[in-house]
């Protein structure tokens, strides 16, 4: 695994965690044999304000292995869900049926998941879970659509242009 990283972090310790905001450039690639995917970042996302508890940092500083036994970080799937987050409501048609995204939201399916991160779709639910049960996101599944937020997030900016997050009850907007 190949790691280009520029980093800009500041944190403050609060009583129910950490608050990181940063700004960010990663590309992660993970090379097997001939195929490559390279684990996105949230580009579209200029400044990000989130908190983490103490077990939410030490499990994103942990691995999970794929198919091929290839260690790839906790982190590096945290951040390519977080690429895929919306940052306007929109119409996500990306599915089979077209669903209202809010932002801090994301449409997603573990099958899609299991393929481009070379892991099973029960290894993937189970990553879901946890990070669900660490409070890194909320995840609510419909018989047209899963849907995913970011409960950690407090805010973010896009081009100048500050936005608290909307979705913290996903399970009640959809």
């Amino acid at each position: 695994m190949n790691i280009l990283s520029q980093n800009y972090f500041s944190n403050s310790i609060y009583p129910l965690g950490v608050s990181i905001h940063f700004s960010t450039q990663i590309l992660i690639t993970k090379k097997e044999h001939m195929e490559q995917y390279k684990f996105k970042t949230p580009t579209q996302i200029q400044s990000l304000s989130i908190r983490l508890s103490k077990e939410a940092i030490e499990w994103l500083s942990g691995t999970t292995t794929d198919h091929n036994n290839h260690a790839v970080g906790n982190l590096s799937l945290f951040l390519d869900l977080l690429s895929r987050m919306r940052t306007t409501q929109c119409t996500d048609t990306s599915f089979r049926r077209p669903q209202i995204v809010k932002p801090g939201q994301t449409q997603f399916s573990e099958l899609q998941l299991s393929e481009q991160w070379n892991m099973g779709r029960k290894k993937i639910h189970n990553l879901l879970t946890t990070m669900q049960d660490l409070g890194l996101i909320e995840v609510a599944n419909s018989r047209t659509a899963s849907m995913l937020a970011f409960a950690c997030i407090q805010d973010w900016s896009v081009s100048d242009t500050t936005t608290e997050p909307t979705s913290r009850n996903i399970a009640t907007s959809l």
